[in-house]
């Protein structure tokens, strides 16, 4: 729109510009719009007889340089006209008109001609104070020009529309935030609506413009919280001025959308600061911009509504939705895919909202495949423009921790990197991005053990964090200048803007103001900044004075600070010409053309000393004039590294001739407080500055913190992020690091700074919580652990024996200079082994980390601790611990060189038994091999003998043929003869002797083979013997060696011997009773649990082999039920436990029997139902579900009751004792009862998040609710809340009451469970994971206590804090795990979509089981042991012997 300016100003302005030719005249015009005074320029223009010149002046400009180009440029130009660039604040206005006031006769002399200086009223305000001896040469005349009440109106109007259309339509416009606030001013807002002088749509209209400075106000200066609530007020009352006017208008419509997007965009930005009330903000900016979309759907707006979901879908990511998050994608997807809306990107923005929803549910396989759809829709990266390669790294990102978890990792690393090669060069696009990128980064390659890598990554992390001010404190490290954040932090504001934000909220500003005082003042040109190490010297010169110096403006000719920083000092003529090199490289400068052909042959000093001069002199070659400012930092190395007095004068000799030659030039020497003598040796430094010796004018003393000035930096520093912690415990946080008392109580800053990081670190809010974790001794031990761990699991415990290495004593100075090799020589000293590479690695992370410098030196470089805190801390907590550690140890090796001994006695003793059995194998061999000889011998007789038989049998036999033929001649001739009786008696006798000759072969050939079988027995037997032998010696030995450590134990009784009792025991399976008394023995001796594994293994297997096992086998066997198709959240039995009711993400519980039988699938939740539970009667059921309601039903999977009251999702639901009450919990912070009938009793309130759970005690006269909020509470049957227990150091996840009613167990998502009685007392502390222990259950009989985590495991343990068994076979995270109620299963739940159904066996019912099978031994047996007989409770018949 077009204004017309006051004819009368614009003449009176005209004719002073024309009276004022040929000399300097200063005119000050008054106007608040830019468009008014664009038309007052066109129209000056053309009336003024005068030619003008118009020059822009910004946060980096000079007026004087500006109007001097501007009149070399245009000489004909007789007056200069002057503008200011929007945005500016008063910090930087006051340094220009500053700078222009200190050059005011140069004006006065150089600018013979008028200069109009147009400024708004804030500006003008501004320039009355910094600048009052130059307005003093104005003409004094004021002079204004202003809207009239309509064109104001109008122009209000345009704005407000021009900023709707940006929204709407993109792009940007100019935010002229002093016009805005100048036309709030004027017209009103609300106050002109109460007084008539508005309509409620111009009201609206100026409301808007209020509402949209403040927003970008408080974006430059978040810790002006009023300025936010100030824009949210302004913002709602305009929201609802327009829909009161809005009558279907769909502009009006379109207007309330955009207003509700800036209040999403308010709440969301709010959200990314509000570290204490993230998610409270992040719900506040969901609702707006919900609210929104539903208003741009209800003005047919859906390019808006396309436009605006991605920030819909962004906030439900944040916040954890994902199946609000799914609708909203998938609605994404439909929208890109329509014609006149299509959009590649929105298209991958969908596919990116879906996979990052399949990540949660763990679908690895689908998430990656819905990432590779939108890299589809997103396009060649080639094409894209920053934005969309910002969305781009986002996707690289995501698609990395999919192929991580699908094994996949060479791929996700790959994917990682390039990430990184994205957004780490130029990290403001996306800080937070970038630091997510980086963190995941880290973790890929630790797990990788790429330790090296992993820890330049955390280094880099660390820098942009501090820079983009995302983390308060710093630790150990330096503060480094600031790097803003445009959408969160505002535009950098000027030349202070530079100075980190942590040196002003740290209250050293002051001392930044100060020495740019002295740097300012001609009369000190020496300033020595001193302190005790620790008190952030380096910081200060760092953070605070380079900047403060490179962007100011020094003297009346206006010189650009020139600081040149040297911090080593090995080489100091070279480290100072390459810091000069690279200063004027940085300003774009090319060397002094002074400097001819024939000093390219001098020396460093002589180049250095012309240059310096030459740049310190007004110098036409380079068009500038500059001030060089020589820093030295951390200065008391230069003496370290030279303790000969005659290597300091060529130094001190040469800064003495830099100040001679060049007048303006300054040197800044920081040092340590301990150091500051030497400088005292050479006066001729102090001399060469102005100062006949070092006083006390050149010393600037920079000290520790005071009590008050520690409170108020740790509270800014809190500030700037929103980590909250409030004053109370702010300051009794100060109290505990102050030294000292009332007003003489100092706080060292590197402690604060320590101390802090670890604060934000472990997410400690409170007081309660500091000393819940230890106070500020455990938590600079946190720290310190952290670096550690840096160095890779393997070298944790060498890292902290190099540590306490590296500090000293009196003699040697606290922080001794080490090289590699006395550190290694050291550590040898103490039986410890450091191989050089990884003490190479062990020291480069502590540089790393900035708790140690290295010190050039030779042959190696040396290492040395930065503070004397660090020094004194590692002196008075890790030394006396080290030391204890080393005693233990040479303890274990003196115990081990005893036990060896002893087993060397016993080796000896089993070796002379070895001998004795071999020798008497040797003698057994010697009879086998006599009686293989005899009986060879044997043989061979028999075989004689059998042979002298057969020669008779032969000789009888020819004898009988013989006597046969001589008797049939016989015969024959007694016959003839008649001597019948002579034949018969021959016949006979040859009868006989025939008969026993063949007798005596048969009784040969028997004997021979009697032989060969008592041969071959013989054999046999000597086998079995030799084996029985072996068999025995090895048994012997074994049990002897068990029963000298018994007796070892019983003497003193010690978990290690108990260990190897089991171990020596654990493999024998003999039918032993003296084994298995030896055992149970051991088990009693320990009187602890947990037992052993090698003790529990041991008896557990001698049980079996004596062939009691089969009703004691556990763990080894399992029910699974399989159904669901999600993850399971809960499972529980019914009073009986003969039922089984789960319940699942997939929306539904299920009723099974123990065989793993489905029997009924309770269906009617909108979403997933997270727990599910029967009543006492085992009759009912209830869920809770994330739809926000619980639900009763009957065992039919009939629906009888919905109970619907609470504000978020129902996290769990449960029935009374006597079922008469109903009990459910709440994300919306609360928990409810309700009567039988459904019906809301009372609502349990003083949660400060949600309320993950809640128990009744068995009486009904107790409640008990656990919470995010990390408190669990008591409360009586009424709901009055009675106590509330703190200090479990985040969410709490369950609660119980313990045995009796008298005692309560909670388990929280840090993997720690505690035992408490009524009274918040902790009874026991023991830890289950290191993630999250996300359930606990006690056993019928009190005595036992199952515990879950995200490791995939279920752990039995036992209520002192021990271990007894781990149940491992899911393959993701175990929800719960509750007992059977007769103790004999243990139910789990899990992410895996299976429950399992687990037998219990205890240590106690092996030791049952023991004395049922040695009952006989024990009872009849007198020399059974006493102990036993006792435990098993058995009477022994017979009195016990005495030995």
């Amino acid at each position: 729109m077009e204004f017309s300016p006051d004819p009368r100003s614009l003449e009176r302005l005209s004719f002073a510009i024309e009276m004022g030719q040929g000399q300097f005249k200063l005119m000050v015009v008054r106007c608040n719009y830019k468009p008014l005074v664009d038309a007052v320029m066109a129209q000056l223009t053309e009336i003024c007889p005068v030619t003008l010149v118009s020059v822009w002046v910004d946060a980096k400009g000079s007026v004087l340089e500006r109007v001097t180009e501007a009149v070399e440029q245009k000489p004909e130009a007789g007056c200069v006209v002057v503008r200011f660039a929007a945005g500016m604040d008063r910090e930087v206005l006051t340094q220009i008109f500053g700078a222009a006031n200190r050059a005011r006769e140069v004006f006065r002399d150089r600018i013979k001609r008028p200069i109009v200086l147009w400024l708004d009223d804030a500006a003008e305000a501004v320039f009355m104070d910094a600048a009052s001896d130059l307005e003093s040469l104005s003409t004094g005349a004021s002079l204004g020009f202003d809207l009239d009440r309509g064109d104001l109106l109008g122009w209000v109007r345009s704005q407000v529309d021009g900023l709707v259309g940006m929204v709407l339509g993109g792009g940007s416009m100019p935010t002229p935030i002093a016009q805005w606030k100048g036309a709030v001013r004027t017209l009103g807002g609300e106050d002109g609506l109460e007084r008539g002088e508005l309509s409620g749509e111009e009201a609206a209209d100026v409301l808007v413009l209020e509402g949209r400075a403040n927003w970008l106000e408080w974006l430059r200066d978040p810790t002006e919280k009023s300025l936010v609530e100030r824009a949210a007020v302004a913002y709602g009352r305009s929201l609802e001025l327009w829909l009161d006017a809005s009558d279907g208008d769909s502009q009006v419509w379109q207007r309330a959308g955009v207003v509700q997007i800036w209040l999403a965009e308010l709440w969301r930005s709010r959200g990314k600061l509000a570290r204490g009330k993230y998610f409270d903000y992040w719900e506040t900016a969901l609702e707006w911009n919900d609210w929104a979309i539903a208003t741009f759907r209800e003005a047919g707006e859906l390019s808006a509504v396309a436009r605006f979901l991605p920030g819909l879908g962004d906030e439900l990511q944040r916040l954890g939705k994902w199946d609000r998050l799914t609708t909203v994608a998938e609605e994404l997807l439909g929208l890109s895919e329509l014609g006149p809306l299509a959009d590649g990107f929105r298209l991958a923005q969908g596919y990116g909202f879906l996979g990052k929803a399949a990540l949660k549910r763990q679908e690895w396989e689908e998430a990656r495949g819905l990432f590779e759809k939108s890299f589809e829709a997103l396009g060649e990266y080639v094409d894209l423009s920053e934005e969309r390669r910002v969305y781009w790294a986002w996707l690289m990102l995501s698609r990395s921790r999919a192929l991580w978890q699908l094994d996949r990792r060479g791929e996700a690393l790959e994917n990682i990197q390039l990430a990184r090669d994205e957004m780490e060069p130029e990290p403001a696009r996306g800080p937070r991005l970038t630091v997510a990128i980086l963190n995941q980064a880290r973790d890929f390659l630790y797990e990788d053990e790429n330790f090296e890598e992993a820890f330049r990554i955390k280094r880099s992390r660390r820098s942009i964090e501090q820079q983009f001010r995302l983390k308060a404190f710093v630790g150990a490290g330096q503060v480094r200048a600031m790097r803003v954040e445009q959408l969160e932090r505002g535009m950098q504001s000027g030349a202070r803007g530079a100075v980190s934000e942590e040196i002003r909220a740290s209250g050293r500003q002051e001392d930044v103001d100060q020495l740019m005082l002295r740097l300012e003042n001609t009369e000190t040109r020496l300033t020595v900044i001193c302190g005790f190490s620790g008190v952030g010297k380096s910081s200060l010169v760092s953070a605070g004075l380079i900047p403060a110096i490179t962007a100011k403006k020094f003297g009346n000719l206006v010189r650009r600070g020139f600081p040149v920083v040297i911090r080593r000092y090995e080489d100091w003529r070279e480290e100072i010409a390459i810091a000069l090199g690279l200063e004027l490289c940085s300003n774009l400068l090319r060397p002094p053309s002074a400097l001819n052909r024939e000093q390219s042959h001098a020396s460093q000093e002589d180049i250095v000393l012309q240059v310096l001069k030459l740049c310190a002199a007004s110098s036409e070659d380079n068009g500038q004039n500059f001030k060089p400012i020589l820093i030295f930092d951390q200065f008391e190395d230069f003496f370290t590294h030279r303790s000969d007095r005659r290597d300091h004068e060529p130094l001190f000799n040469f800064l003495g001739q830099c100040l001679k030659a060049a007048q303006s030039l300054d040197i800044v020497i920081s040092i340590r407080r301990d150091y500051v003598h030497h400088l005292l040796d050479w006066p001729m430094l102090a001399r060469a500055a102005g100062d006949g010796t070092l006083s006390d004018q050149a010393l600037f003393l920079v000290d520790d913190f005071s009590r008050d000035r520690a409170i108020a930096v740790m509270q800014r520093l809190c500030e700037q992020v929103d980590f909250g912690i409030d004053s109370p415990s702010l300051t009794g946080i100060v109290d505990d690091l102050a030294i000292g008392e009332g007003e003489t109580a100092k706080v060292r800053p590197i402690e604060l700074q320590l101390v802090g990081a670890q604060l934000e670190a472990e997410g400690v809010r409170s007081l309660a919580k500091y000393r819940e974790k230890g106070g500020k001794l455990a938590l600079v031990r946190n720290y310190l652990n952290e670096v550690k761990q840096d160095c890779g699991p393997r070298l944790v415990e060498l890292a902290g024996d190099v540590l306490v290495l590296m500090v000293g004593d009196a003699r040697r100075g606290l922080r001794p200079a080490k090289g590699r090799s006395q550190l290694r020589s050291e550590l040898a000293e103490y039986d410890l082994v450091a191989q050089d590479n990884d003490l190479a690695w062990i020291l480069k992370v502590f540089v790393g980390a900035g708790i140690a410098f290295e010190l050039p030196g030779e042959p190696e470089p040396k290492f040395q601790l930065v503070h004397d805190y660090l020094a004194e801390f590692i002196r008075d907590n890790e030394q006396p611990l080290f030391q204890q550690v080393l005693k233990q140890e040479r303890q274990k090796r003196e115990e081990a060189q005893k036990d060896a001994l002893t087993a060397a006695y016993e080796c000896k003793a089993a070796l002379k038994e070895k001998d004795t059995a071999i020798r008497q194998l040797a003698y057994i061999q010697h009879e086998m091999k006599a009686a293989e000889v005899q009986g060879q011998r044997q043989r061979q007789e028999a075989e004689r003998r059998l042979a002298l038989v057969n020669a008779d049998v032969k000789d009888a036999t020819r004898e009988r043929k013989r006597l046969q033929k001589a008797n049939e001649t016989a015969v024959r001739v007694l016959v003839l003869l008649g001597f019948v009786g002579c034949s018969a008696f021959l016949w006979s006798y040859l009868v006989i002797k025939q008969t026993k000759l063949q007798m005596e072969a048969a009784q040969s050939q028997r004997i021979l083979a009697e032989q060969q079988k008592t041969l071959a027995e013989q054999q046999r037997v000597q086998a079995e013997i030799q084996k029985e032998n072996a068999d025995t010696l090895r048994r012997n030995a074994e049990l002897r060696e068990a029963k000298a450590e018994l007796a070892a134990a019983e003497l003193e009784p010690n978990l290690e011997r108990m260990r190897r009792i089991g171990e020596i025991t654990e493999t024998l399976r003999v039918d032993n009773i003296e084994l298995v008394s030896l055992i149970m023995r051991s088990v009693l001796l320990l009187r602890q649990e947990p037992i052993p594994l090698p003790l529990r293994n041991a008896l557990y297997n001698q049980l079996i082999a004596f062939g009691s096992g089969d009703d004691i086998k556990s763990a080894e066997s399992f029910t699974v039920l399989k159904g669901h198709s999600s993850s399971v959240l809960s499972a529980n039995f019914n009073s009986a436990g003969s039922l089984i009711v789960t319940a699942s993400s997939d929306g539904t519980a299920k009723i099974w029997d123990l065989e793993g039988n489905e029997l009924q699938s309770l269906e009617g939740h909108k979403s997933s139902v997270l727990s599910a539970n029967f009543n006492p009667a085992g009759s009912l059921i209830i869920t809770a579900s994330s739809d926000g309601t619980a639900k009763i039903w009957d065992l039919e999977g009939n629906e009888l009751q919905s109970l619907e009251g609470h504000q978020s999702e129902v996290l769990s639901a449960a029935f009374s004792p006597k079922s008469s009450r109903v009990i459910t919990t709440s994300s919306d912070g609360t928990a409810k009862l309700w009567d039988s009938k459904g019906r809301e009793l009372r609502v349990l309130r003083g949660h400060e998040d949600a309320v993950t759970t809640a128990t009744f005690s068995t009486d009904e006269q107790l409640l008990i609710t656990a919470s995010r909020d990390g408190t669990v509470k008591l409360w009586d049957s009424k709901g009055d809340e009675l106590r509330s227990f703190g200090n479990h150091g985040g969410w709490v996840l369950d609660a119980n009451f313990g045995a009796g009613g008298e005692t309560v167990t909670t388990a929280s998502h840090n993997g720690v469970i505690r035992l408490w009685d009524f009274q918040g007392t902790i009874l026991r502390t023991f830890e289950i994971s290191q993630y999250w222990g996300l359930s606990t259950d006690l056993s019928p009989d009190r005595k036992y206590i199952a515990a879950v985590s995200d490791d995939g495991a279920m752990s039995l343990w036992d209520k002192k804090g021990g271990k007894i068994q781990d149940f491992n076979g899911h393959r993701d995270f175990v929800r719960s795990a509750v007992f059977s109620p007769d103790g004999r299963f243990i139910l789990t739940a899990s992410d895996d979509g299976l429950v399992k159904l687990w037998p219990l066996t205890t240590t106690d019912n092996l030791m049952k089981k023991g004395c049922e099978w040695l009952q006989d031994y024990l009872t009849h047996d007198s020399n059974a042991p006493e102990t036993l007989q006792q435990y098993c409770k058995v009477t022994p018949n017979r009195p016990r012997q005495n030995t």
